[in-house]
């Protein structure tokens, strides 16, 4: 079509081409054949498209004209319009660049003729997010070479390109671009930072930063949510401000740079006026230290420390101390100094340091005066200054307790304030100061004056708070100091006004666990319950009998509780809700101690539950103590807690079988309303204490049997269906069962009931009386309508009928009546469910032998594969593939030719549609159905080969039936499969890639699975296919993760089936995968996990065979020193493409160490590589000459790697020292632990001779450094 359209425009030849992209496209001329003028870009595409006509360096040409119309465009002045606002250009641009996007020198080329910087300075001038979204990619390409080319010597065109895109990305929807994005920026920033290494150009870019970029960045990081893309722009501030980062051993300057001080000046003048300034000023200050500072350093020095805070921090923290509503950003700036470890006390700014605490203390107080929507970042900010500076915040905690007590639940300060009375309870707990922080507590609780039952929804006294009291006193306090703290507070209460009494008891409640159970300790707090217990005060009686309750479940006695008057409060229905509460766990705690029933009404009890199904208890901000009741609607909510948690087997004792019945039926009642009491009751449904209590249990049972009727059956079902099955006898079960298959269909549509006849079928296998006929239960899902077709129920029918199938007794099922219906043509749900319930019986009924179950006609597999075609949807796909389901278990009973099967894979495979992939699984099952005896296994295998590699995404469903067959192979037939497919491993194989990759996938689940007796066949064919996959691996670069796969696979899950001559085999296959290959970059995503799989590889020969591998020592020292290289990054401080293609000519074609080198799963798999030298293992003895007594000895190479493991030492100091590369901090902390393993076994003459004679002066340091290093950490002696 594109060359047509060149004919119609008389562009014929190359000449006329160029002539025509010549033109001035603001000039409407004709064609030489006279058709109307069409603009450039048509032309452009219509060229690129073009593969007919020959135009001599294409993609030179159309680039140029590309860039040159856009950056022409884009030049002030210009009369064409805005062309790099046009999506179209870009797409051209990414089309062919993509083409060349490897090759540097013609990009440099490229970029030294256009100014591309031009188009990223018109983009920020007018955004636009379409041209934006498309530019991303082309500027990633072309930008790093650009800058590469410039950087050096015009720093400041490149800091302004920096500010321009930085511009755009402030107006820009990063939400959907954030991958991209962040790839370009990585990509930029990489030949910059080598350009900041001059130090002419790094103070350029500081000062261009602060005038220019500033602004922009501040904007760009408030409109940017997305933290990767946050954190490159942090980077890029950061090394603009303060240059490149630290050295890992030293700081790279000895003090702040010069530039803070322009920074800090220019972000002082410019906070009051502009508030996006707020977001950058803890990043910049988190950089500031990253950047001068050692990376592996605990705390900055302290000259850092010291320049930071008089020259950056306290004069920030002025400006902002002096404004209103910045508790944010002081926030950010506390968190700052806490994660950098900028603050260390005791230190020479000491003073300094508190007279700024004191500010942002005082600063934050008041803003919790005047903004109290704004507490939860006020609460975060005291938060963060307890941990840096206790003292101070302690000075004004009761303040902070005053302020905490006013929050409840459905505050947003709540949690955060929460976390803060957490800390502060911790850590003066820990510095047994506990007394002292009762006081401001009670000083706090007494400024309020708020009553208990609000207090106990705050943060102070709230469930969580009130058991950290109770645990933290009774863990730190010391028996002094609770026995002082006790007897204040009973002077305090004694002499407190009458509406602080209530709040004061319950405090002196939760000093009781750490009171000693010795001597007359809690005397005083006994005879304060009594006394509280003949107040009028109905709050005042409650927490008495709370106490009272208290002491009594600590061990103390207490004889003289009025039952029967509490027995009175719980019957008056005007009484306070909370004394009838309390009453109850009183009369409940006497009863426990005592033995005796306790005196209630039992009706009383009746009617205060039920009076909560007729209001709505939707959960409130009540946290569930008794004392904490705000409302009378939560007194049935508090009462069905207290009798289903803490006195359940008091009420088990206690109660009759009426009231009994009457709390099940509550229970039952509560399923079916929404709230807490409905939570409540599904806890105890699941709770086991519950049924292993034999009353209730009777109760419950009693009310099922008693509810089987058709109204209230399905209440029935919920409660059941959240029983344990345990709890269920076979007796019960055998009971009710026949109930529930006799309710109506619109009964038998609920989910939960399915699901509980599947467990019961499931839980008492062999009982066919828990069954209706399969026949009848299927006939009622085929009359199901549609709806009912979907999600958890359809899910839960097919796993009822398929627990039915064990039960089932029919000698007949109407089988051709189904598939009458599975095999129609119009879809329709009774197709579909036919479909399903077939799936699930005929494979049963083969297995089983139930030849009265399978059908006399069954649909052709002709006609099955006949309706395989590219334009089904996806749910039509999973339907066909239960009718391959049904076929497969069809041509197991009745073998017919595989032909028609084998045709529907072909067909499959090469429409490669994703949405046929679950067509995949039921062919292969076909397949293996119908193999004939001749070569069976090769059938499967190569159906298995072409269904994997054409649809991945089903691999896991696939594999499960090939393992399955391979496990229950017969040895001779394993032995042939095997052979013949590592013959097909050789450089002049006829199978595609893809192909092989499969085959080895196969080869690798045949030697992890292999049958029994199969050692011999596995063995030979193993020692074959490591000698022929050399040759492959050089040849064919792509098979190199199969490769490492089967070798996984072998000596991680067979290492038993190596012979000695396989072991060197192996090794020098793994010198082939490390070694330096000139083919195109393949696997860089994949390189993790090869280097993982290497590392597994070595690791599992040193563990399991060091009788084989002791032989092959220098061959593994050699392997081991190869790896150093390979965890190597590129410099940041080297420029060039030469270097840069040095580096790809000496590594694998797996690895692009410039682009994505290893990371740390790589460092941390070759770490318990090199640890494994000197572990000891049990190693098993499978040579013939082994005594069948010989015991299994615990062995290690360190005594053999002696002599080797210096060359890995010495290895690893040079790859740290190589002028272009070197092994990164953080992955040379990964593996420390490796080089320790190696001096463990190294020795000291070895280390003396890789000193004289190995190593230049700088891999020397590093090698005294590491010894230096274990020397200080190993054990030696005591």
């Amino acid at each position: 079509m594109s060359s047509l359209c060149l004919a119609a425009w008389g562009i014929l030849t190359s000449e006329q081409l160029i002539q025509i992209l010549k033109r001035d496209e603001s000039l409407s001329e004709p064609f030489p054949n006279g058709a109307e003028s069409v603009p450039k870009i048509e032309i452009l595409r219509s060229a690129w498209a073009d593969d007919t006509m020959y135009v001599p360096r294409k993609v030179e040409l159309i680039l140029d004209c590309t860039l040159d119309i856009m950056t022409s465009s884009a030049k002030s002045g210009s009369r064409i319009g805005p062309k790099y606002h046009e999506a179209a250009y870009w797409e051209l641009l990414l089309q062919v660049l993509s083409t060349v996007s490897g090759d540097s020198d013609f990009l440099h080329a490229i970029v030294s003729r256009h100014n591309v910087l031009t188009l990223v300075s018109a983009l920020s001038e007018e955004p636009s997010a379409k041209a934006w979204r498309i530019a991303v990619p082309v500027l990633t390409i072309l930008l790093p070479a650009c800058i590469r080319r410039i950087g050096a010597s015009q720093i400041d065109a490149v800091n302004a390109c920096f500010r321009d895109l930085i511009k755009v990305m402030a107006h820009a929807d990063l939400a959907s671009m954030v991958e991209t994005c962040a790839h370009m920026w990585e990509a930029i920033c990489k030949p910059w930072a080598s350009d900041l290494a001059l130090g002419s150009n790094a103070k350029k870019s500081a000062k261009f930063f602060v005038a220019e970029s500033l602004f922009p960045y501040a904007t760009a990081r408030i409109h940017t949510d997305a933290t990767h893309l946050a954190e490159l722009l942090d980077h890029v501030a950061g090394m603009s401000l303060y240059g490149p980062l630290a050295l890992e051993f030293k700081a790279s300057a000895t003090a702040i740079p010069d530039s803070v001080d322009l920074l800090t000046s220019s972000l002082c003048a410019l906070l009051p006026s502009h508030p996006a300034y707020d977001a950058v000023l803890a990043p910049l200050l988190l950089h500031l230290v990253k950047h001068t500072s050692a990376m592996h350093s605990h705390a900055p020095p302290a000259i850092i420390r010291h320049g930071a805070l008089e020259r950056c921090l306290v004069p920030i923290s002025s400006a902002l101390l002096a404004l209103p509503d910045k508790v944010p950003t002081l926030l950010s700036l506390v968190q700052a100094v806490d994660q950098s470890g900028l603050y260390q006390p005791g230190g020479d700014d000491q003073d300094t340091w508190t007279v700024l605490w004191k500010k942002v203390l005082a600063y934050t107080l008041r803003d919790m005066d005047a903004t109290p929507a704004g507490r939860v970042t006020s609460f975060s900010l005291l938060h963060a200054l307890w941990r840096l500076c206790p003292e101070q915040v302690a000075q004004h905690l009761t303040t902070v307790w005053t302020y905490t007590a006013s929050l409840s639940v459905k505050m947003p300060a709540f949690d955060t304030a929460l976390a803060l009375v957490h800390a502060v309870l911790t850590r003066v707990s820990q510095e047994r100061r506990l007394p002292w922080l009762l006081d401001t507590l009670c000083e706090a609780c007494e400024s309020v004056e708020k009553p208990l039952s609000e207090l106990m929804q705050s943060p102070l006294l709230c469930v969580q708070s009130a058991r950290a009291w109770e645990e933290l006193l009774t863990k730190h306090a010391t028996i002094e100091q609770a026995r002082t703290m006790m007897l204040d507070m009973l002077s305090k209460v004694r002499t407190t006004k009458s509406s602080m009494t209530v709040c004061m008891t319950y405090l002196l409640c939760l000093l009781v666990p750490s009171l000693t159970p010795l001597g007359d300790q809690r005397a005083p707090l006994a005879e304060w319950a009594t006394t509280c217990m003949d107040v009028s005060d109905s709050l005042v009686v409650s927490t008495g009998l709370e106490l009272h309750v208290r002491l009594v479940q600590c061990g103390y006695r207490i004889t003289s509780l009025p039952c029967v008057r509490l027995s009175a409060y719980l019957s008056d229905a005007k009484c306070n809700a909370v004394l009838r509460l309390s009453s109850f766990r009183a009369l409940c705690c006497e009863a426990e101690v005592t033995g005796t029933s306790p005196p209630w009404s039992e009706d009383a009890l009746s009617d205060l539950l039920f009076a909560g199904l007729s209001k709505d208890m939707a959960p409130s901000t009540w946290n569930g103590q008794v004392l904490g009741l705000t409302e009378m609607d939560q007194a049935p909510v508090a009462l069905w807690r207290l009798i289903t948690t803490r006195w359940l087997h008091i009420i088990e004792q206690m109660a009759s079988d009426a009231l009994l019945d009457h709390l099940v039926a509550f229970m039952a009642q509560t399923l079916d309303v929404h709230g807490m009491l409905r939570t409540i009751s599904a806890l105890l449904l699941r709770n086991a204490q519950f049924f292993e209590q034999k009353r209730w249990q009777a109760a419950v049972l009693r009310y099922v049997r008693v509810s089987l009727d058709d109204k209230d059956a399905l209440r029935t079902v919920r409660i059941l269906t959240r029983v344990p099955v345990e709890y269920v006898t076979r007796t019960v079960a055998l009971e009710l069962a026949p109930f529930f298959w006799q309710l109506d269909q619109s009964r038998m549509q609920d989910t939960e009931l399915k699901q509980l006849l599947f467990r019961w079928l499931q839980a008492y296998p062999h009982t066919a009386s828990f069954a209706t006929p399969i026949a009848a239960y299927i006939d009622a899902l085929l009359k199901l309508p549609q709806d009912h077709l979907n999600g958890a129920y359809e899910t839960m029918s097919l796993s009822l009928l398929r627990a039915m199938l064990p039960h089932a007794k029919e000698a007949s099922l109407p089988i051709d009546d189904w598939m009458s219906f599975a095999a129609a043509s119009k879809p329709s749900p009774k197709r579909q469910m036919a479909r399903y319930a077939l799936a699930e019986i005929l494979p049963f009924a083969v297995d089983n032998g139930i030849s009265a179950w399978m059908p006399t006609l069954a649909p052709s597999v002709e006609s099955a594969v006949a309706q395989i075609h590219s334009d089904m949807s996806f749910e039509s796909t999973k339907e066909h593939a239960l009718l391959f389901r049904i076929l497969a278990a069809h041509l197991r009973a009745h073998p017919q030719s595989m032909a028609p099967l084998l045709q529907g894979v072909d067909a499959l495979c090469s429409s490669a549609t994703p949405h046929l992939a679950p067509l995949a699984p039921a062919l292969l099952s076909c397949i293996m159905s119908v193999a004939p005896c001749t070569g069976k296994f090769m059938h499967m295998v190569c159906t298995f080969a072409m269904l994997s590699s054409t649809f991945a995404q089903e691999a896991d469903n696939l594999i499960p039936q090939l393992v399955a067959v391979i496990e229950t192979m017969e040895v001779e037939a394993y032995g042939s499969t095997l052979s013949a497919l590592t013959s097909l491993f050789h450089t002049d194989t006829t199978c595609t890639l893809s192909e092989l990759v499969s085959f080895l996938q196969v080869i690798a689940l045949m030697f992890q699975h292999a049958p029994p007796r199969s050692s011999r066949a596995s063995d030979k064919c193993f020692s074959h296919l490591v000698l022929s996959l050399g040759p492959v691996a050089t040849h064919f670069p792509t098979l190199t993760k199969p490769i490492v796969e089967v070798l996984v696979c072998v000596c991680q899950y067979r290492p038993h089936m190596l012979r000695p001559f396989d072991v060197p085999r192996i090794l020098g296959l793994l010198g082939i995968l490390l070694g330096p290959r000139l083919a195109g970059p393949v696997h860089e995503r994949e390189a993790s996990a090869i280097f993982g799989g290497i590392c597994g590889v070595l690791r599992s020969l040193i563990r399991h065979r060091k009788d084989l591998i002791k032989p092959c020592l220098p061959h593994l020292t050699e392997l081991l020193s190869q790896q150093w290289r390979l965890l190597s990054h590129a410099s940041s401080a080297h420029t060039g493409m030469a270097i840069e293609r040095q580096l790809h000519a000496s590594m694998p074609c797996w690895l692009n160490m410039v682009v994505s080198p290893l990371g740390l799963d790589a460092a941390q798999a070759f770490r318990r590589v090199l640890s494994e030298l000197a572990g000891k293992t049990s190693v098993i003895h499978v040579s013939k000459k082994a005594k069948p007594h010989t015991p299994n000895m615990n062995e290690t190479l360190a005594k053999s790697m002696t002599k080797h493991a210096v060359y890995i030492l010495v290895a690893y100091a040079r790859c740290v020292t190589m002028p272009h590369t070197t092994i990164p901090p953080n992955l040379r902390r990964e593996i420390m632990p490796g080089l320790f393993a190696l001096c463990d076994i190294c020795g000291d003459f070895e280390r003396d001779a890789a000193l004289k004679s190995m190593l230049d002066a700088s891999a020397q340091l590093v090698f005294k450094d590491i010894w230096r290093q274990w020397d200080a950490q190993r054990y030696k002696g005591a």
